[in-house]
């Protein structure tokens, strides 16, 4: 018989950790897109754009209460919804969590032509990001542990950084006079609605705190409080930091730095070569652990189908000393080196965040069939419709996550047909495996 996950390892901060460093990685690399889009009106659209997470972190959380389970987003569909839904969900999710393995992977890379140049050329470029993605890998099957606590050190880093912009920006060196007369500002409505939908891609990543909801040391308490944490101080950062961006950074400079936003918000702000040196080391790891977290995310989701009995039972066996998902680690790992391999993802990137808002949305609507159940004591208020109860949360995410899958649908229309290629295909290689295994 196959082993359960047999202890816990997870504290909540290190939790808390694991899911602020993966949604903090993908903003801090699209704020500078966002901003060519909007300019001056960006800390706006990072204040819409963070209520994505309000509703998915409510219904988390009650959901959490009653399922703590690895692979607890794809649980919590298929108890709800039945094992179809769930596998449909885990299979949206695990195209995002692919394309941010391998996005962050190339990033990485790219990052590294600072030494030569020939890095940024086929194959070297793709050789560097699957060796990045096997040493994770490697992490990885140690244990969840050592993951975590790299997570953890990483985001006492971003604090540090945040804190030195605090004090520069109010004590050594304040705007006083400078400030911009934002009331005078002509926004482009397109523009801004265009700028919007990238935003929405910036808060996509709270799940992999639920994913790892066995190995956590009293999940019901724990999931709860780093989803809240993670949620918040992620929204109080973007939001600072994005004022900081209109407040100290001529948009001229933004036209020609998007690419590395935080280095040049460091730059501007503090005037410190040494903070910027500091922020740009900042940035480089946020990355690498976004691909972690993606790693992280994307073998807990085969280990939860495996346990659902749509893939092969052997995703859900442990490693016999570190007692990680080592085959679902291992499977995850290369499938995104597949991806890797071309060394450019840039036409499946365009869909990104598609697919988690059409999940978080499922989820959020499956959230009214767990809370009828008179085995769920209910910690979130509801109103009564119809003679069923239907949380806040779920009337909030049905309203932003519709939002946000319209404003994404409008803008980048052919990432319709980048999702419906993968789910096709997925289906294809999953009927495959179930006729060979048999």
């Amino acid at each position: 018989m196959l082993r359960k996950f047999e202890f816990k390892k997870l504290t909540w901060y290190e939790l808390f950790a694991l899911g602020y460093t993966d949604l903090a990685s993908t903003y801090y690399f699209i704020l500078g897109v966002i901003a060519l889009h909007t300019f001056y009106a960006l800390p706006f659209v990072m204040i819409i754009a963070s209520l994505t997470t309000i509703p998915l972190t409510l219904t988390y959380i009650e959901f959490s209460r009653y399922l703590p389970k690895t692979g607890g987003a794809i649980h919590y569909i298929a108890y709800t919804l039945g094992n179809k839904f769930a596998t449909i969900v885990a299979f949206l999710l695990a195209y995002d969590q692919i394309v941010m393995i391998s996005y962050g992977a190339l990033g990485i890379a790219n990052y590294l032509t600072v030494f030569s140049p020939v890095i940024n050329t086929w194959p070297i470029k793709s050789i560097i990001a699957i060796s990045i993605v096997l040493t994770l890998m490697i992490i990885n099957i140690i244990g969840i542990k050592l993951s975590a606590r790299i997570h953890f050190k990483v985001l006492i880093l971003d604090i540090l950084l945040v804190l030195s912009l605090l004090i520069f920006s109010l004590i050594i060196n304040p705007l006083n006079t400078k400030l911009i007369n934002l009331h005078k500002t002509i926004i482009n409505p397109d523009k801004f609605f265009e700028g919007l939908s990238y935003a929405f891609r910036g808060y996509i990543g709270l799940e992999v705190i639920v994913q790892t909801g066995s190995e956590v040391i009293k999940p019901t308490q724990s999931i709860p409080l780093s989803l809240s944490f993670s949620s918040l101080y992620l929204s109080l950062t973007s939001v600072f930091i994005s004022t900081l961006m209109i407040l100290y950074v001529p948009p001229e400079v933004i036209l020609t730095h998007f690419e590395k936003p935080i280095t040049t918000i460091v730059q501007y702000v503090s005037n410190n070569p040494y903070l910027t040196i500091y922020a740009t080391i900042v940035a480089f790891l946020m990355l690498i652990l976004a691909v972690n977290s993606g790693i992280v995310d994307f073998s807990r989701t085969l280990y939860a189908l495996s346990e659902l009995g749509q893939l092969p039972k052997h995703l859900i066996k442990l490693h016999s000393k570190f007692k990680s998902p080592y085959i679902a680690i291992i499977t995850a790992c290369f499938i995104a080196c597949l991806f890797l391999i071309p060394g450019d993802i840039t036409l499946i990137a365009n869909a990104y965040g598609l697919a988690s808002l059409i999940c978080y949305l499922i989820t959020v609507i499956a959230h009214t069939k767990l809370i009828n159940s008179k085995e769920l004591k209910p910690v979130i208020p509801r109103l009564k419709i119809s003679n069923r109860k239907i949380p806040l949360s779920t009337l909030l995410g049905i309203v932003i996550y519709s939002t946000g899958i319209s404003l994404i649908i409008y803008f980048r229309p052919i990432s319709i047909l980048y999702l419906l290629t993968w789910l096709i295909c997925i289906s294809i290689t999953i009927f495959l495996i179930h006729r060979i295994v048999k």
